[in-house]
């Protein structure tokens, strides 16, 4: 394969969480004042120390988490103008998490006057009930009040978070969340199926999601937000017309992405690497373990298929035979113009269909 070599995109992990959700197996720590401003040092010590990225060219900037925002503005900051110092950037994509229950009044003004252009924001259910079964401490009023501030602060480009498939979640609980998320006049919606991981807390308590349900709700979404003006681009991921996340495109697209922080991974120059999840290992000593090479023919293939537009030109001609094998409400494969796309009922078997698609 050939490797993408400019642009890329820097994702940079803040760890730390007021509190775990139930749901969560996120790397996440208890903020401390003190431990922020040594990570802070310990992130820019590593961004810089790693020189032979410093002529790279990046076009996304993402802060993840975590809840970013507790990191605090000026720490942010402090942050920002450490990689525009380091790193060429070029009419970049600059990303926040943030929680919308823990900002300062100015905080997204000093965010827009750093260069944050866009924010996604943990809705997850416009449902009172349902965001207490989730763990959530923020309330619908207050993700309203968090995307008129960001608006106010002159960052228009904003993504939701939204959960589906609860179990015996009402279909018109998904509804009335996806109306709530579309009615705030947001570029971008991201609907994830609640899935639980063991060692959480879900898991311990014995919650279990039916396949049934999550099925039918995924598909609602799917056709609900399509009549509310948001285009799938990806399995989980909607949006209006251009406000694809681009950060997010270059994992899917097989291009490159460097990664800062306890538990983030990287793709450069053919070579994959991440840092183990320990935040104070990590200010101790912030240098990557190696994870092997990347940037194979099966990996293209696995993230393509991700995409709505799925797999297309040259690259699907070899797997056309496979996937013509396959149902075709669930893959659609054609050969005039080669391309294999899997459909939104497609997605809920993507890792089984992919599977068939490589390999039989």
């Amino acid at each position: 394969m050939s490797l993408q070599k400019s642009p890329c995109g820097l994702y940079i992990h803040i760890p730390f969480c007021g509190g775990k959700c139930p749901y969560c197996d996120f790397y996440s720590v208890t903020p401390d004042a003190d431990l922020m401003a040594r990570y802070t040092n310990a992130l820019i010590r590593a961004m810089t120390n790693q020189t032979q990225y410093h002529a790279r060219v990046f076009d996304t900037l993402y802060f993840g988490g975590g809840t970013p925002n507790l990191l605090g503005s000026e720490n942010l900051v402090r942050i920002i103008k450490a990689v525009q110092q380091t790193v060429t950037l070029e009419e970049p994509e600059i990303t926040l998490e943030c929680n919308p229950a823990s900002f300062s009044g100015s905080f997204f003004e000093e965010m827009a006057a750093a260069g944050v252009n866009r924010v996604s924001i943990g809705l997850q259910s416009a449902c009172t009930e349902e965001l207490s079964f989730l763990g959530r401490k923020h309330t619908p009023e207050q993700v309203e009040s968090a995307v008129t501030a960001a608006k106010k602060a002159g960052i228009s480009n904003i993504s939701l978070d939204v959960i589906a498939g609860l179990p015996e979640q009402p279909i018109e609980n998904l509804a009335k969340t996806l109306a709530f998320a579309a009615g705030q006049d947001v570029t971008h919606i991201s609907v994830y199926l609640l899935k639980v991981e063991q060692g959480t807390p879900f898991f311990e308590r014995g919650i279990v999601t039916g396949e049934d349900v999550q099925e039918e709700h995924y598909l609602f979404l799917c056709e609900r937000l399509s009549a509310l003006g948001f285009e799938q681009y990806e399995i989980s991921n909607f949006c209006k017309k251009g406000f694809e996340s681009r950060h997010n495109l270059h994992y899917w697209q097989a291009e490159e992405y460097w990664g800062l922080g306890p538990s983030a991974h990287s793709f450069m120059e053919g070579h994959r690497f991440f840092y183990p999840s320990d935040v104070n290992a990590f200010i101790a000593n912030p240098s990557p373990i190696s994870d092997g090479e990347g940037g194979s023919e099966e990996e293209e293939v696995m993230l393509a298929l991700r995409l709505c537009r799925g797999l297309t030109g040259e690259k699907a001609i070899p797997f056309l035979e496979n996937a013509k094998k396959l149902p075709p409400d669930l893959v659609q494969a054609e050969a005039a113009v080669p391309s294999i796309r899997l459909t939104a009922k497609g997605f809920l078997l993507s890792n089984t269909l992919i599977a068939k698609i490589l390999y039989e």
